[in-house]
């Protein structure tokens, strides 16, 4: 398990996570999050899931990269995010933002069934080739063509 980044319950996170698994939870050596977008990239591409439990969020760009780097999304239904996560197609929606137990649930299911996990990490993947910066420059360009 790989835990990266700070936050409102990181630190009880950690802690649960590291007395759960016999190999203990790691958290990036330097200070913060990644900055440098091949280090984050790395990281990501590392990851089965990632489980983005914001309380706010506006277009939700840490999932979609997760999203392109392979791995299945669970996210709070709030925001962005809901503009290409479709719950149980492509990733998780947790509803219930405010009960940390349902996104235990949620990582639970997908360790406990890898067929749905893959289908939903290919699923995941191809979503984000749609929001690549070509992609949607182009489509930009077509629609400024047509108006």
């Amino acid at each position: 398990m790989v835990l990266i980044g700070e936050g409102i319950g990181s630190r009880a996170a950690r802690t649960e996570a590291e007395g759960a698994y016999t190999s203990p939870a790691r958290k990036v050596p330097e200070p913060g999050l990644p900055t440098d977008m091949g280090r984050i990239a790395a990281e990501l591409q590392l990851c089965d899931v990632l489980v983005d439990a914001s309380l706010h969020e506006g277009f939700g760009l840490t999932p979609l990269e997760a999203m392109a780097c392979g791995a299945t999304v669970i996210a709070s239904d709030s925001g962005g995010v809901t503009e290409f996560l479709q719950d149980r197609v492509n990733g998780l929606l947790i509803r219930e933002v405010n009960k940390p137990e349902r996104y235990v649930e949620a990582v639970i299911e997908l360790a406990e069934n890898r067929e749905l996990l893959a289908r939903r990490r290919a699923d995941a993947r191809a979503t984000a080739r749609d929001y690549f910066a070509e992609d949607c420059f182009e489509r930009y360009r077509e629609y400024f063509q047509r108006v």
